[in-house]
């Protein structure tokens, strides 16, 4: 009785884990499309459909403003992106959220930058996905360390 009661708990067990990484997978199939939308829609000088797909923290950094001068900025000195290479992802469950981080070395028309776009995703509800950060690093633009 104890034998079959300790199978059917692992069972279980092993079925919750199996469905949390099928979950998982698909957010990061979610996460990792929000990304191409949202590099695109920046890339194509779109920033109002781009700032449409980020939370409201990641706007408030910034502000609506400061975020399309930045895009402009950047888009002026790199142009656009010619190849977005993923270099790693990550995920990661903290306090109330999931965060897939991205990590890519990409060409522009005018020089390469290293970029890291987070996703997150809050715990427990179902809103949709959001860009919650996106740094862009690359010598050619103003302030890099020379």
């Amino acid at each position: 009785m104890k034998r079959t009661f300790l199978k059917a708990l692992f069972v279980s067990f092993l079925l919750a884990v199996l469905s949390a990484c099928s979950f998982s997978d698909a957010r990061d199939d979610e996460a990792a499309q929000l990304i191409e939308a949202y590099v695109n829609a920046v890339n194509n000088q779109d920033y109002d459909t781009a700032l449409g797909m980020v939370s409201e923290e990641f706007l408030m950094e910034r502000g609506r403003e400061g975020w399309i001068e930045h895009y402009k900025n950047v888009h002026e000195v790199l142009g656009k992106v010619t190849n977005l290479k993923l270099k790693q992802k990550i995920s990661d469950a903290r306090y109330s959220a999931r965060f897939y981080m991205y990590q890519y070395a990409n060409k522009y028309e005018n020089g390469l930058a290293k970029e890291l776009i987070t996703v997150v995703q809050m715990i427990n509800n179902d809103e949709p996905l959001k860009i919650g950060g996106h740094k862009i690093e690359s010598s050619k633009l103003p302030g890099a360390p020379k």
